[in-house]
Formats: structure tokens, C-alpha cells, sequence
């Protein structure tokens, strides 16, 4: 990050930053923000950290994909304290396409909770479990060639899904915010 942008940060008195997806946050940014830096992963922690997990969610036969959000606590990868998580299941055939469109709506309805629960001190995140930790880099040419057994990375039908709206009451299965008991998605 250049000193212009993080002194831009430091100058908006941040109480929480928010990291989309393939960010790697460092020191200073990391201890800037009063709540901390919390960061979107779009795949199950700690069973799908580094790169692109919902291409390896596919690739592996999960039956379950979806979204994280975590603290970012030190300059690791995908390692910091779990705030909430949400989840649906793997369609049949399903594209790499697919599976991002729906994580990232996924996101779009634990975010805004996740926050307002993190801001009111309501929420209690929690440590991975790292003997479930799996951390995946870059597909190479063996790994799409394995998931070509199952899925695609782009469907003509899940394109036109997502295009004409088949999607758009998406929902998903599964939420869940650490440390707190029953919580809606109205917080």
C-alpha cells in the first residue's frame, strides 16, 4: 500500500476497514482501524484459505460453498479470528461462475449484521480450528482438468441465469455469527 493511500485511511479515522477478497493487508493498516480490519473470503474457512476457493470448492466435490469473514490480525493469510460465516449447497454441474456470483451475494446479506454486531461489541470471533486449515494456490492445468469431471468454469446457462434474474431472491442455507445466539439477518 503506498504512504499516500494508507495516510488517506489513517485521516478518515476508520473504526473498521473492510478487505475484499484477494487483499494482503500489512502493518500499518492492520492495526489502524478501533474494531480491526475485517476481511471478506469468499470460501469456508479455515477448510478453503488462499486462492480462489470457490474455484477449489468445486474442484475438491464440497458439498458446501460460501463466504467468511474474519479479522485480519497479523500479515498471514486467511488466519485471523472467524466473525461469521455463510454457506449454500453445490449445485450439480455448477460453474466456477456460479459459485462467485452466489458467494458474493452471500456476502451482500451477512456483511451489513456482521458489522453492526462487530461496532456494538455483540459478536465473539472465534480461533480457526487449524487442524482443519487447507490452503490452495493457483489451479494449474491438473486441477481444472479434474474439476472439468464435475463442473465448468463458465456455463452459457449459468450466465444466462444470472443475467435474466434467476438468481435474484438468492438465499443463503446457512448463517452464522460467531458468538452470538440467533441472530437475524436484521441483526
Amino acid at each position: 500500500m503506498s504512504k499516500e493511500a494508507l495516510e488517506f485511511i489513517r485521516s478518515q479515522e476508520p473504526d473498521i476497514v473492510v478487505t475484499l477478497f484477494h487483499q494482503i493487508v500489512k502493518e500499518p493498516l492492520i492495526t489502524l482501524p478501533r474494531l480491526g480490519v475485517v476481511n471478506i473470503h469468499p470460501g469456508l474457512l479455515p477448510e478453503f484459505s488462499g486462492i480462489q476457493p470457490y474455484f477449489w470448492s468445486l474442484q475438491k466435490g464440497a458439498r458446501y460453498s460460501g463466504a467468511t469473514l474474519h479479522l485480519i490480525e497479523d500479515e498471514g493469510i486467511d488466519t485471523g479470528r472467524l466473525l461469521a460465516q455463510t454457506c449454500f449447497s453445490v449445485r450439480q454441474g455448477m460453474s466456477v461462475q456460479l459459485n462467485y456470483y452466489l458467494t458474493s451475494l452471500s456476502v451482500g446479506k451477512v456483511l451489513p449484521t456482521c458489522l453492526s454486531l462487530l461496532e456494538r461489541k455483540e459478536i465473539t470471533p472465534i480461533a480457526q480450528d487449524v487442524s482443519r486449515r487447507a490452503y490452495y494456490g493457483f489451479p494449474d492445468r491438473q486441477a481444472v482438468k479434474q474439476l472439468f469431471e464435475r463442473h465448468r468454469i463458465i456455463s452459457l446457462r449459468d450466465l444466462w441465469g444470472i443475467l435474466s434474474g434467476e438468481f435474484d431472491d438468492f438465499e443463503p442455507e446457512e448463517t452464522i455469527y460467531y458468538g452470538k445466539e440467533e441472530v437475524t439477518d436484521d441483526g
